[in-house]
């Protein structure tokens, strides 16, 4: 478990591999940003930074190292927010709503299993 992740959801149905969107604890992560010199900025903006990204890509290796390759996300996205009952992606009991999250994030999931972007990085 990392400080880092506040929650996570990982995604393959009828895919070659999975993935994850994860969403960042705000305020672990804001912290971290300061002490690492990055300047004060909305998350939209946060979770795009390559040295964040670095640090989740590190996080998510560190935190699966005994699970087998193929049950290890291949690709990440963070998201800007957390997911929320509010935006009808979880449950009152905070079980989430695959259906929701797939058409709420649907630009971010098409990332994950984008090969022609994943060939480029």
């Amino acid at each position: 478990i990392s400080r880092f992740v506040a929650q996570a959801v990982v995604l393959g149905d009828r895919q070659a591999y999975t993935g994850a969107l994860i969403a960042p604890d705000f305020e672990e992560l804001g912290a971290w940003a300061t002490a690492n010199g990055l300047a004060e900025m909305p998350p939209e903006q946060l979770v795009e930074e390559k040295a964040v990204q670095k640090l989740f890509d590190a996080e998510v290796r560190r935190t699966l190292e005994g699970f087998a390759v193929y049950e290890r996300p291949r690709r990440i996205a963070l998201l800007p927010r957390l997911l929320s009952e509010e935006a009808g992606e979880l449950t009152p009991s905070m079980k989430t709503k695959n259906r929701v999250v797939l058409t709420n994030w649907a630009d971010k999931i098409a990332y994950l299993f984008d090969e022609k972007s994943r060939s480029a990085e």
